[in-house]
């Protein structure tokens, strides 16, 4: 249960940190210098968290399968 609710956590955070990326990519409001690379370390952050939520359902549901 557990992995399932991180994972959905996880899908969630790092959906809304990429679509609010790419929102930012189309209105063409991207900052330079140091902010820029903040919003590119988020973006990453964003990845590592959509990522690692998929993991983590995908545990939840082996783990469910194997218990029945």
């Amino acid at each position: 249960m557990r992995n399932k609710i991180l994972g959905w956590i996880g899908v969630i955070w790092g959906g809304f940190i990429l679509i609010n990326f790419g929102l930012s990519i189309i209105q063409g409001t991207l900052p330079g210098g140091a902010y820029g690379f903040g919003r590119l370390l988020a973006v990453a952050i964003g990845v590592l968290l959509l990522y690692a939520g998929l993991r983590a359902l995908r545990a939840a549901k082996s783990e469910s399968q194997q218990e029945t």
